[in-house]
């Protein structure tokens, strides 16, 4: 694996790599993921059978039939889709569903990954060593 010394070096919050080490080992980047497919049995896995039912209801009442049989078949419907997105966003400024209730069911499309996988003390070490160096 190729190691990119100048953007370590470039995200080291210091010059001295055993202070920089933990926070860009720490580090992540959430990132919008393009399908993620939630079924009436997932908002009921994720959420809790009482409060996924409640979301669910109150959903059911306040959108066309097609959409929700589309959340209770088996494909489900990709939470992560523009359309469902604003569709949800429809009902958060109704007063249908919570900001938290909203942000809760959008952020099943993101994910969250180490920005750094792998960073080892010793690529901190280099990175910084040519930083000071000149090198990058």
């Amino acid at each position: 694996m190729r190691v990119d010394y100048k953007a370590i070096a470039d995200a080291a919050p210091s010059a001295d790599w055993e202070t920089s080490w933990p926070l860009l080992r720490d580090a992540s980047t959430t990132v919008d993921l393009k399908e993620v497919r939630i079924t009436e049995a997932g908002f009921l896995s994720r959420l809790g059978v009482t409060a996924g039912d409640d979301l669910l209801t109150r959903i059911e009442a306040n959108i066309p039939a097609r959409v929700m049989r589309l959340i209770q078949s088996p494909a489900g419907i990709n939470i992560a889709d523009q359309e469902t997105v604003d569709l949800l966003l429809g009902l958060k400024d109704a007063g249908i569903i919570s900001q938290p209730e909203y942000d809760t069911m959008t952020g099943w499309a993101k994910s969250t990954r180490p920005t750094w996988p792998g960073l080892m003390p010793g690529d901190v070490q280099v990175a910084l060593r040519k930083r000071a160096a000149g090198e990058i």
